[in-house]
């Protein structure tokens, strides 16, 4: 596994509004931090043990959320307020984004249909 570059991070959270809806968003993360150079490659041994993939995120680059209620994040979260955020799936990592929105939609089209 070594030979791969893995360079996208991909969970899914669940934010509950209070009027009980709820929005899902797949997150999008990048690895880097000093102390593993290779980024997510640190982590993707087959035989690794050792500290959680997400240690070497450098921040969420990018999201894709699937709303159900009407509005939009910021419009439920300011008249409803926000009950609870958990991530409800972690995916591992990914060569490419390409590869990686091929699977958002393979999960959101079974998941969410």
């Amino acid at each position: 596994m070594k030979d791969k570059k893995y360079v996208f991070r991909l969970e899914l959270n669940r934010t509950t509004f209070g009027n009980g809806e709820e929005l899902y968003r797949y997150d999008v993360y990048e690895p880097y931090l000093k102390n593993y150079p290779d980024g997510y490659n640190s982590f993707m041994d087959d035989n690794y043990d050792g500290p959680h993939i997400s240690s070497a995120d450098n921040g969420n680059v990018h999201d894709y959320p699937y709303f159900f209620g009407e509005g939009d994040e910021e419009e439920m979260e300011e008249e409803h307020g926000i009950i609870n955020t958990e991530n409800i799936d972690e995916f591992g990592a990914f060569e490419s984004y390409e590869d990686m929105e091929a699977f958002i939609e393979k999960d959101a089209s079974e998941r969410f249909s």
